[in-house]
């Protein structure tokens, strides 16, 4: 265990709410900007993460519109995330402009070595990404930016269920700056107990030219996994740490910008299926991954470009799963150039992984200026995801995995109108998704599931979302709606995650003064899934400031005590009330 006694840093809210402010994406296009035909996005900037009433990166992400999370436990835990629909497995997460994917397993991917003191931003894009980031990006794209904090700030706090959190960030001068966090309790019911510790430390300068930036940061995790896989065996365990280095330089020459990125990310996993007998199944597992890459950007003759090469190795050390090795490389190139009121860009990208060959991914987009601020655009592409080691090489006595496994395909069709009604920022997008040689798992007449390219899904859907500024009580406000329907050519009755995703969402988050100088940050769900009832989510937390940088916060997640199951067969907490003393420098 890492022996950092700090807690997740819930940084104390400013006085007055923070403006909306949409900001373009970079995780959906490697063009500036104002050159790349506009794809459906959230972004959410530090101030606004700042008052959300969320105790973990995991759980910010669950309030994006189209972004389903399923979590097995709160605190970050462990948690999965289907975007559009897609699996937990098809989505590419990315720290710093680094993938983070975890070449284990796809519940791993949001295992992630950042405080959320740390997070500078989160950019979640939906829809198919192989064609900017290669594998995975079925569902869509997640990318987390770490930055410095502004001031120094700590947290400490407690909870119901023996809860113990807290943290602390702080500048540490020159461009250095640190963040860590470390939170614990005894479980919300039989084997759901966690003892978690997160730090992240950061640098950036410039150096002869060149703009640099590096990141270093470390999770240590050991949880009760109760039912979290197996329903046969339901008293699980498992103890996972994370570490993860990324590095980005950048200069211009001329008129061409040079970018230089890598990273590398180690990932060990300890789990146990019977408590009561933990040699009789242990698995242990270690993932390694490094990636390397560089783009040269530029304009000529009204067309702007990007052109870049990739190379990634993983690796994976396990007592079930053996010794496993894969490499990937990777060329790319995308281009737009303005036609009047329209704006067309295109993207092809070739990975070649040493498994499968050559995957190509191109991908097309428009988007038409129809004045006043009023856009609608289209975009076309292709994905793809390669299997997990877990997917190939599984094996235990109720899952086995396939090793003759191939990569699952898709082809997605998005359209998405954006509308700026005075200071309101309106948004609506549609989308279908043809996906073949999907990668699940099948329950057999023994009740083992059973990996194979089994099937073709037609998944369609769209979102709706209102980002609304600052308005008499209230502050910047979110309200958001998502929709899905999915046809599995399949018996639904026997898959474990093609249908994972529910059929519709919906959410908001704001922030409310009330009298006495307390502000309330208040985030809601509704979510209908695809088997049982309907639930909402109420999350609230109470803010006052004090004396000497000091605030007072009052907080409670699930506040109207709803009975719910993000995942089947897996209960989550009921109402949960924390109370935290923060400060920060002034």
């Amino acid at each position: 265990m890492l022996q950092v006694v700090f807690g997740t840093v819930l940084l104390a809210s400013a006085a007055q709410p923070p403006q909306v402010r949409e900001t373009v994406t970079v995780t959906a296009s490697r063009l500036p900007a104002e050159a790349a035909a506009a794809r459906r996005t959230v972004v959410l900037e530090r101030e606004e993460i700042e008052r959300l009433p969320v105790a973990s990166v995991q759980e910010l992400i669950a309030l994006l519109a189209g972004a389903s999370l399923a979590r097995r436990g709160p605190f970050g835990a462990q948690a999965d995330v289907m975007l559009r629909g897609a699996t937990f497995e098809q989505v590419a997460v990315l720290v710093d402009g680094v993938r983070v994917n975890d070449p284990q397993t796809g519940h791993f991917h949001l295992d992630l070595a950042v405080d959320l003191a740390a997070v500078e931003r989160v950019e979640v894009t939906l829809g198919p990404g192989s064609a900017v980031h290669g594998p995975d990006a079925f569902g869509g794209t997640i990318a987390i930016v770490t930055g410095a904090p502004r001031t120094p700030k700590a947290r400490l706090g407690g909870g119901q269920h023996g809860l113990w959190e807290g943290g602390a960030a702080l500048p540490l001068g020159r461009g250095a700056w640190a963040a860590a966090s470390r939170v614990t309790h005894d479980g919300y019911r039989r084997g759901t107990e966690l003892d978690a510790t997160r730090a992240t430390l950061g640098w950036s300068g410039t150096a002869a030219g060149w703009t640099l930036r590096t990141t270093l940061g470390a999770e240590d995790k050991a949880f009760g996994a109760w039912g979290y896989y197996s329903s046969r065996y339901p008293d699980e365990w498992e103890q996972t740490d994370t570490a993860l280095w990324t590095f980005a330089a950048s200069r211009r020459l001329g008129s061409t910008g040079l970018a230089v990125r890598a990273g590398a990310r180690q990932h060990r996993d300890l789990f146990v299926l019977d408590r009561a007998r933990p040699e009789w199944y242990r698995n242990r597992h270690r993932s390694r991954s490094g990636l390397f890459q560089a783009t040269l950007d530029g304009e000529s003759g009204g067309v702007r470009w990007v052109v870049g090469v990739e190379g990634e190795l993983q690796g994976l050390v396990s007592t079930r799963l053996g010794d496993r090795r894969r490499e990937r490389v990777a060329v790319f190139a995308e281009g737009s150039r303005r036609l009047g009121r329209v704006l067309v860009s295109a993207q092809v990208r070739g990975d070649r992984t040493s498994d499968w060959g050559w995957e190509p991914s191109p991908g097309l987009g428009a988007e038409l200026d129809l004045g006043c601020g009023v856009a609608l655009s289209v975009h076309r592409g292709r994905s793809f995801r390669q299997p997990s080691f877990t997917d190939l090489h599984y094996v235990s006595p109720a899952t086995v995995g396939n090793p003759e496994l191939q990569p699952e395909r898709a082809w997605s069709d998005e359209a998405v109108l954006r509308v700026p009604v005075r200071r309101t920022l309106v948004e609506f997008s549609v989308f279908r998704r043809d996906a073949r040689d999907l990668i699940d798992y099948l329950r057999g007449d023994d009740g083992v599931f059973r990996a194979a390219n089994h099937a073709r899904v037609v998944t369609s859907g769209g979102e709706a979302s209102l980002a609304l500024p600052t308005w008499r009580a209230l502050g910047a406000t979110r309200v958001w709606a998502s929709w899905l329907e999915s046809r599995l050519d399949v018996d639904a009755s026997r898959s474990r995650y093609a249908l994972a995703h529910p059929r519709a969402e919906a959410g908001a988050s704001t922030r409310v003064a009330l009298p006495g100088a307390v502000f309330a940050d208040v985030s809601w769900r509704w979510r209908r899934p695809r088997t049982g009832s309907s639930y909402s989510l109420l999350d609230a937390r109470l803010s006052r400031d004090l004396a000497r940088g000091l605030s007072l916060h009052v907080g409670a997640s699930n506040v109207l005590g709803t009975r719910y199951e993000e995942l089947d067969g897996i209960p989550m907490p009921g109402r949960w009330v924390t109370a935290s003393l923060a400060w920060r420098a002034r």
